[in-house]
């Protein structure tokens, strides 16, 4: 999978530099858990989290997210 757009949100903090690191990989599909897991590992954070779009019509988005 190479290529994959991702995004490092910090939560809990008005800070751009305080709070909780995560990783946000918005996929078309769940790859396989190992690779999820080996990517997540690569980026060294406390959390990475996989989001999915399910659906949404117009005044709801749905996702699934996979936290690793």
């Amino acid at each position: 999978m190479s290529g994959l757009q991702f995004y490092i949100a910090n939560a809990f903090s008005t800070d751009p530099y305080g709070g909780n690191p995560a990783v946000v990989i918005p996929v078309k599909e769940f790859p396989e858990d190992a690779v999820m897991q080996s990517i997540a590992k690569n980026f060294n954070q406390p959390m990475v989290a996989f989001l999915r779009a399910t659906g949404s019509d117009s005044k709801v988005a749905n996702f699934e997210v996979r936290w690793f």
